[in-house]
């Protein structure tokens, strides 16, 4: 089974050396240079990060709000009200939309699967053949053999008993 790589953390922000914290010009440089790696480093994990959270699928996405019925006694006049009915059933819509797309996403957070990665990056950012080795020289796991199995023996079942009509 291969590993996966799982949704981003919220980086946290690196804090810039102050100059009062060193005795040595040298020690606050090499501290400076360090910060500004950091920085960087830092911007590209945010940068992932929002990414990710802008995915519609997924799975730390908030779970989708109902949307509540309109009160007739809101609405000064009847073509409001009738408005706000046909604006509820497309919210309404969407929010069944948006709340299977959450379930099915919770769904995948439990078994990752191969193809939700776009990218092979270690730890620290960078580019690994090593990762990606790894990856594309993974067995299949025991759940997706199992269920290859059950499909291949549900066709043969079909297929026997359109032989036999």
């Amino acid at each position: 089974m291969h590993d996966s790589i799982a949704f981003p953390e919220k980086p946290k922000e690196p804090k810039e050396p102050i100059r009062s914290d060193f005795q040595r010009e040298s020690e606050f440089n090499k501290k400076k240079i360090e910060y500004q790696e950091d920085l960087k480093k830092y911007e590209i994990d945010k940068m992932n990060y929002d990414i990710s959270n802008q995915l519609k699928n997924n799975p730390t996405q908030d779970k989708p709000k109902k949307p509540e019925p309109p009160e007739k006694s809101k609405y000064t006049t009847d073509e409001e009200y009738e408005k706000a009915k046909l604006q509820h059933q497309k919210d309404l819509e969407a929010y069944k939309i948006d709340k299977f797309n959450y379930d099915i996403s919770n769904k995948l957070k439990t078994i990752p699967t191969f193809h939700h990665l776009e990218v092979v990056y270690d730890k620290n950012n960078k580019v690994s053949p090593e990762r990606l080795e790894t990856y594309l020289n993974a067995g299949q796991s025991e759940r997706g053999k199992l269920l290859k199995e059950f499909y291949l023996l549900e066709e043969k079942f079909k297929n026997d008993a359109n032989k036999n009509k």
